[in-house]
């Protein structure tokens, strides 16, 4: 499982896989959603463990990069859930933030997506009052609200 872990973190960190899946090819081909597969094979088989947390982060960044963000809100929360002490919470609350911006400079603008940041940071300070990174949930927030202020205004 370590390994599958180790191997799911250097796709993620752009190390791309073998053309057709053999060694006689370069490495060329996509990994990402290989990344995601070795991700979701550790995070079933040790649910509760240190590594579960980790796979959880790196399977939401991935997401991410696919611009695959419903779900990786989704994995973002998962963690939340499941580790909600754990140092890697307060930092998933931020990203979630960062991730609806970013969903919103390159999709269509949605009202419902700005609510839904909105409701995230409420969270985000319920359980998290005296961290530092509630500035920079603020800005990632205020920079959604001003980009619909712009579109508004367009």
């Amino acid at each position: 499982i370590h390994y599958k872990f180790a191997i799911a973190e250097l796709f993620r960190g752009g190390v791309k896989m073998h053309l057709f899946n053999s060694h006689k090819f370069p490495r060329w081909a996509p990994s990402e959603e290989k990344a995601i597969e070795l991700y979701d094979e550790v995070i079933t088989t040790l649910p509760h463990d240190e590594i579960a947390v980790q796979s959880l982060w790196g399977k939401a960044k991935v997401q991410v990069v696919l611009e695959d963000f419903k779900d990786s809100i989704e994995t973002f929360q998962t963690l939340i859930r499941r580790f909600p002490k754990h140092d890697l919470a307060p930092a998933a609350y931020l990203a979630i933030g960062e991730t609806y911006l970013q969903q919103c400079q390159t999709e269509h603008l949605d009202l419902d997506l700005l609510d839904l940041a909105e409701v995230n940071f409420r969270k985000f300070q319920l359980a998290f009052p005296r961290e530092s990174r509630l500035e920079l949930a603020q800005k990632a927030l205020t920079d959604m609200q001003q980009l619909y202020a712009k579109n508004l205004l367009d």
